[in-house]
């Protein structure tokens, strides 16, 4: 039985760190390089985008010893997290602060256009029309939409939301966890950007997280 139980555990060892993500479409044109998230073996492409560098997947580290059961296919779609406030990022990686979310964005142009630059291209994902989707930047930002923990997953293949660890400003803010993020959706090329309350009266929101590297690194 122990014998058994070893391979088991090696076998989900295998399986988690060749996790199969044939269908995201990369920017073919763009140089890609790849990392190994050492605390669990999954291996993510990254791109340099001016003179930042993101990865190019969505995190899909499994933090806790539960599960989510409205991410199922978290290959692709990575895995939904509560708030930028956590370390849920790799060594020589964090989650970008809203001051790093808009330098990615300036740098493409800005919130107008910068959302098609980000989308993955076509239709595999996203929901037509996905509109101006070019991935010019080879970020390949894909729609795994949102979750609220009393109502599952919302809007997948429609919007893509990415929290930062920037935490809201406004000192009315009794609750104390709304955090930035932004949104991309199918329907437009823009960005836009707002402050979500999470862990409030037992229903809190999940989102999909992007690091970016470490300046010193």
């Amino acid at each position: 039985m122990k014998n058994l139980s070893i391979n088991v555990f090696l076998i989900s060892l295998i399986v988690l760190a060749s996790c199969q993500k044939g269908s995201i479409q990369l920017n073919e044109d763009l140089d890609y390089n790849t990392f190994t998230d050492t605390r669990d073996g999954q291996v993510y492409h990254s791109i340099k985008i001016g003179e930042q560098i993101w990865m190019a997947e969505n995190l899909r580290y499994h933090y806790s010893s539960g599960n989510n059961s409205h991410e199922l296919i978290y290959c692709e779609y990575g895995r939904m997290y509560l708030s930028g406030r956590v370390k849920y990022c790799p060594d020589g990686w964090h989650i970008p602060d809203s001051l790093e979310w808009q330098m990615l964005i300036d740098y493409l142009g800005g919130a107008k256009i910068a959302g098609g630059k980000l989308k993955e291209a076509g239709n595999s994902h996203w929901n037509n029309p996905n509109e101006g989707a070019t991935n010019i930047s080879g970020f390949t930002a894909l729609p795994a939409g949102y979750s609220r923990s009393m109502t599952g997953l919302i809007e997948r293949n429609k919007t893509a939301q990415f929290w930062s660890s920037t935490i809201n400003p406004d000192e009315d803010n009794i609750y104390g966890n709304s955090y930035y993020y932004i949104s991309l959706s199918s329907a437009t090329r823009e960005i836009t950007s707002h402050y979500s309350f999470d862990d409030v009266d037992e229903d809190y929101e999940l989102r999909s997280i992007r690091c970016v590297k470490d300046s010193s690194h």
